[in-house]
This record gives structure tokens, C-alpha cells and sequence, in this order.
């Protein structure tokens, strides 16, 4: 596989290329649109007491900004927890001297958010100051292992900034009691886990940004208590991001697609018919030649020295020597062995016709077979040093002329599952990693792209191991039946063999004829692995008939004897093996299919994404709304160190009017 991999690296490529895109198409959006001025100062204080077992917050916002020609501001406060509401109470907006400010309240009708338009409708310029005050309830948030006060402040959903900012929290004598010590602050975007410094002087915590703060950016508190400060405290917000789960799922349809490959690959990988009381034969099946038989039986290897001996058995071929015109004298009476066959293969040739030379049979050459000895051995009438190099080319065309034949003659069921497999496999990984990163990916984006490009890897394997045809056919299941009796016959032992010639049924009546049977299935024999044994045989046959002509065994001999032409077609075969049961042979390479235009440059998006990760949620604009955060698998609370800007709960934001 990993030769062919101009096939299917732009899978990898393009799973680069679309989370990139996507991670950076949610960074531009997640920013939050068009940013304004920013404003003075906001300054907050907050004080927690316990009321009816509960926890509730009295907050004094001050809001200093410059008008120019505007009627104030807006202020909008998140009233939802995850799916628990958060009440607001006792609103108030003053002036610093106490000095009702004239606002209206609405209620967004999208997230139920309280939005209140403070200022009235006369437009001014200059300084002005508003203290907005409210209380909230509950505050407490938690589970049996911690609780804390998890609250933004601000919040993430102002679109302009603020020059100075200061927040103050306070816990009234019976809540401090149960303080464990642990606290935090974070300040940033939605979904950031920049740390600010969060200091204490006994019951009251400070944290002061003389730089301020910008548009869009939050801090968020976390003061941790002890287990059961309060009964019922407000469920952690159920992180949206999948987290390791997320990643381990990218894996896991790589993972389902392989075991599906290798399942169906046991299933369909069995060509035996598992019958019991296969009846012997003595010749192949009708119109199945030991080249196809060979590709049929998954043998490639052996169809072109088994080729080359059927030319000559069957009368269509002569070897010469390759010094000789296409008369010379014929080649015969070479000894079997082993150390004279490759010389005998690089002195000699081939002259092969499409008219049979035997007396008994009138038809020529089947037209297929003609194609196929074309492209293994060159033109007919003309003579073919077999030392010599074939191009590449040539035996690859004529092993894809076999492929073709063999699809032909429809002995196995075609399994088209791959394209499927693939499609389904792969959108669903594009589908779920975009998932991912709409929801968040925490601090895990590494190992996002590392579970995405593993799944991927998965699946291109499975697809690579998924078989291409699916069992035999009914005819392919008959070819099959008789192959085994055949292969029964050539692999018995010398005695068994004498026994099978002497049934009275099937079996050749004369000598001559049972040295016809073995001169015609010396091609199966090297189809079969048994042309050791079975040259041996053929042998004692000619010097029992010591007149009969003797031209099969230098063919057997070439054909078994590791000459020039087969060892570049073995070479072939062992590139092939890797490929042609695959389902990547027949995929264009890179930059020739569908996915022609690849991007050049993916950039640092995702790392960028798994940096903030505000930049995956719908909307920068998540203060209060629990943005990623809460219970997950891995969140242990934000005094702990695990929460981030726009996780707690209130916060909002606001604007210029």
C-alpha cells in the first residue's frame, strides 16, 4: 500500500486542508463583529451570603464611558446556567450620587437573556457614569467531589473594551468557614485560559487589569469551597466539547471500517469449496487455460511459465536456439537440471503461432489467449529471445489483459463495497472532526489532528484490504470442484496416481494416452507448485517411450528455470501482489482525480483553535453560557485550574448606544 501512496495521500491532504479552513472560517466569525471604542472603566463588587441554603450574589457594577453624540448604554445579563436559570433580582441603575437613571428592560427572545437599554433616548456627549446593581441567585456551583463561586464578571459579549478594570468579591463570615483554599482567575476571550492574578485579603479577592481589558474579552473568579457548602448547588455546565471521547470517536470509525475489511476478507478470502469426496480428474476444466488458472487460483506468478509450456504441449509454440532463424532446429533432450536451466532459458527462444501444430486439432489459437502471448512474448512467427529484458509496460498491460479475462469469465462475484465504504468512512470522519471543532477542542488540538489523520489511516487501509470480489459464482464453484480434483491428481504420490490411471472410469485406456495426460497437465503442474515432481514423472514417461518427441521438457525447463523474462515478470508479480487485491490500483494518483487542486498552504488554523477555544463555539459572544466548560470528563472546577474566561456563570456584555 504504502508504494501506492499518490493514490491516497490526498485524503490526508484534504483532512488537513478542510479542518484547517473550518477551524479558521470559526476563528473570523467567533471575533465577534465590529468593535468600538473603548470605554472608561468598569469597576464591579460582588458580595456572597448563604439565604434558604442557597447562594446569592449582590453585584455593583460602575460604568464609565465618553459619549459622543450616543444615548448611553446597553447591558445584558445571561440568566441561564447550562440548563439551569439563573434569577435576577432588585435592578437598579444609578448615577454615583444615587440618582435614578432612566433604562428599559426587554427580554431577548432567542436565549431569554435580560438586556436593559440604559440612558433613555436624548443623545449627549461627554463623560457619563452609571452603577448598575442587581442580585443573582443561585451562585454556588458544584457537584459531591467540590463547589466554588464560578462567575464572570464583564463578561465576553461587549463590543468595545475597557481602560481600566477592577473586581472585588467578597463572602460574608458563614460561607468563609467552608473555603478550601483554592482559587483562580482567567481572563480573555471565550474559551481562553490566560491567567490573571487573583489576590486575597481574608474574605475579600481583588484582581485589578490596569491595561484593561479589550472588546469581546472577560475575567472570570473561581473561589473553591468544601463539599456540601450548600445542598443543592448548580450543576457544572456539561462541557460541549466531546473532549477525548471526540477523539477516540475520529479513531474509532477508522477502527470499524478495518474490522469490517477483515471480517468480509475471512468471509469471501476462502476460493476452496469445502466439499468432501472430490471426484479426480484428469484434465482441466473446458475452456480454462493454465494462464487464467493460475490468476483464478491466485498464483499470477506461475500463468507465464505455465503459459509458455501449454504453447508448446499444445502444439502452438517451438523453442529454438536463439542464434537460429525462426527454422532452426527445435530444442530437445535437455536434462532437468536445476543448474542447466537458466542457462538453457538465456541461450534459447521462442517462435509461437496462432495454427496448432498437432494433427488432432483443427481450431487456432483462442483470440484471448492470442492478446495475452502477444504482450508476454512478442508477435507471432518471429523469434523471442527469452534472455532478454520485456519492458515493464508490456507485462503489466498483459497482466491487466489477464485481469480483464478473468473478470470475463465471471467466476467470482464483484464486490462493490469499497467506493462505499470509502465515501461513508471518510465523511463521516470530515463530518464528526467539523463537529469537534464547532464544539471546542479544549487543549486538544494535537491530538485532534493526530486521531483524525489515524482514522483516516485506518480507513484507507481498510479500504485497501477490502476484497474486490466477494465468493464464487455457481460456474465459478463447478471450475473450482474440478480444479481440486485435477490438483488431486497432479499432487498424488507416484503410487496414488497409478492407482487413479487404473479406474475404470475417466482414466486413459492406452500408454500413449496416459503419456498424453502427463505432457498436457505439465502446465497445471507449475500452476500448481508441482513441477518438480511432476517433470520427474515426465521423464520416466519419455524413457519409456523412447520415440516419442521430447520438446515439452526443455519447455518445462524454461518455463521453470528462473530465465531473464520471467524473472522481470516475477518482478511484476511482486510489486502487483501488493496492489491488485487492493482497492487503490485502480484510483488515479494525486493531482489526477476529482480532488486535482490541492491547497498549498494549510497555516497554523487548528492550533490557533485549540489555543482559544472560543474560537469554536458559535458565537465568541458565551459568557455565562458555560461556554465548554463544566463537568467533562476532565474538568475538576475553575479554582482547581480548569475553567477559562466565559465559563462561569452571569457575566454578558453590552455596548455603546
Amino acid at each position: 500500500m504504502l508504494h501506492l501512496w499518490r493514490k491516497w495521500i490526498a485524503y490526508l491532504i484534504w483532512w488537513a486542508v478542510l479542518m484547517g479552513g473550518f477551524a479558521t472560517l470559526l476563528h473570523f466569525t467567533a471575533q465577534g463583529g465590529e468593535t468600538y471604542a473603548p470605554m472608561e472603566r468598569f469597576h464591579a463588587e460582588y458580595h456572597a451570603s448563604r439565604v434558604d441554603d442557597q447562594v446569592q450574589m449582590e453585584v455593583t457594577e460602575t460604568i464609565a464611558v465618553v459619549l459622543s453624540h450616543e444615548r448611553g448604554i446597553s447591558r445584558n445579563l445571561v440568566t441561564t446556567y447550562g440548563e439551569e436559570e439563573i434569577e435576577y433580582s432588585e435592578i437598579r441603575v444609578t448615577d454615583p450620587d444615587g440618582r435614578p437613571v432612566e433604562f428599559e428592560r426587554f427580554t431577548n427572545y432567542r436565549n431569554s437573556d435580560i438586556e436593559l437599554a440604559i440612558g433613555g433616548d436624548e443623545r449627549r456627549s461627554g463623560l457619563e457614569t452609571y452603577v448598575i446593581s442587581y442580585t443573582m441567585s443561585p451562585v454556588m456551583v458544584g457537584n459531591q467531589r467540590y463547589q466554588e463561586l464560578y462567575f464572570n464578571t464583564n463578561g465576553t459579549e461587549w463590543s468595545n473594551g475597557f481602560k481600566s478594570f477592577r473586581a472585588k468579591l467578597t463572602v460574608d463570615d458563614d460561607l468563609a468557614r467552608h473555603l478550601n483554599g483554592e482559587q483562580a482567575c482567567y481572563r480573555g476571550r471565550a474559551g481562553s485560559t490566560d491567567t490573571c492574578a487573583l489576590t486575597r485579603e481574608g474574605n475579600t479577592w481583588a484582581v485589578t487589569l490596569r491595561e484593561g481589558v479589550d472588546a469581546w474579552e472577560n475575567v472570570t473568579i473561581a473561589v473553591g469551597f468544601e463539599p456540601g457548602t450548600v445542598a443543592d448547588p448548580v450543576p457544572p455546565f456539561a462541557a460541549r466539547s466531546h473532549g477525548w471521547l471526540g477523539i477516540a470517536g475520529l479513531v474509532g470509525i477508522g477502527a470499524v471500517a478495518l474490522a469490517i475489511a477483515l471480517l468480509l476478507r475471512g468471509l469471501v478470502g476462502r476460493t476452496r469449496t469445502g466439499r468432501h469426496g472430490v471426484v479426480t480428474q484428469f484434465t482441466p476444466p473446458k475452456d480454462l487455460y493454465p494462464v487464467n488458472g493460475a490468476d483464478f487460483l491466485g498464483r499470477p506468478e506461475r500463468g507465464a511459465p505455465a503459459h509458455l509450456t501449454w504453447l508448446v504441449t499444445a502444439g502452438y509454440g517451438r523453442l529454438v536456439d536463439s542464434e537460429a532463424d525462426t527454422d532452426g532446429t527445435v530444442v530437445g533432450g535437455v536434462a532437468l537440471h536445476a543448474r542447466d536451466r537458466r542457462r538453457l532459458g538465456n541461450e534459447i527462444g521462442l517462435v509461437w503461432t496462432t495454427k496448432n501444430g498437432r494433427a488432432d486439432e483443427k481450431l487456432g489459437m483462442p483470440h484471448r489467449l492470442r492478446r495475452v502471448t502477444r504482450l508476454l512474448f512478442g508477435e507471432e512467427d518471429k523469434l523471442i529471445a527469452l534472455g532478454r529484458h520485456r519492458y515493464f509496460s508490456d507485462l503489466r498491460k498483459a497482466q491487466d489483459e489477464r485481469d480483464s479475462q478473468l473478470e470475463n469469465l465471471a467466476l467470482r462475484r464483484r464486490l462493490g463495497i469499497g467506493p462505499w465504504l470509502l465515501g461513508l468512512g471518510y465523511t463521516a470522519i470530515l463530518g464528526y472532526g467539523m463537529l469537534q471543532l464547532w464544539l471546542g477542542l479544549g487543549d486538544l488540538g494535537c491530538w485532534f489532528i493526530g486521531g483524525g489523520v489515524l482514522g483516516i489511516v485506518l480507513l484507507l487501509v481498510a479500504v485497501h484490504l477490502l476484497p474486490t470480489h466477494a465468493g464464487l459464482t455457481k460456474h465459478g464453484k463447478e471450475v473450482m470442484v474440478h480444479l481440486e480434483g485435477l490438483e488431486r491428481f497432479i499432487k498424488a504420490s507416484e503410487s496414488g496416481r497409478i492407482s487413479m490411471l487404473q479406474d475404470p472410469v475417466g482414466a486413459p485406456r492406452s500408454p500413449d494416452g496416459e503419456l498424453r495426460i502427463y505432457e498436457d497437465l505439465l502446465p497445471w503442474a507449475i500452476v500448481f507448485g508441482e513441477e518438480k515432481a511432476w517433470g520427474q514423472v515426465l521423464g520416466q514417461m519419455y524413457d519409456r517411450f523412447p520415440d516419442a518427441p521430447t520438446a515439452t521438457l526443455p519447455a518445462f525447463a524454461v518455463g521453470t528455470g528462473g530465465t531473464t523474462i520471467f524473472d522481470d515478470y516475477n518482478e511484476l508479480q511482486r510489486q502487483r501482489r501488493r496492489e491488485r487485491s487492493g482497492f487503490w490500483s485502480g484510483r488515479p494518483d494525486i493531482g489526477q482525480g476529482g480532488f486535482a487542486t490541492t491547497v498549498k498552504e494549510i497555516g497554523g488554523a487548528i492550533s490557533e483553535a485549540s489555543a482559544a477555544r472560543g474560537d469554536s463555539s458559535t458565537s465568541s459572544r458565551s459568557s455565562g453560557r458555560g461556554w465548554g466548560g463544566g463537568s467533562s470528563s476532565g474538568f475538576g472546577g475553575g479554582s482547581r485550574g480548569g475553567g477559562f474566561s466565559g465559563g462561569g456563570t452571569g457575566g454578558g456584555g453590552g455596548g455603546r448606544r
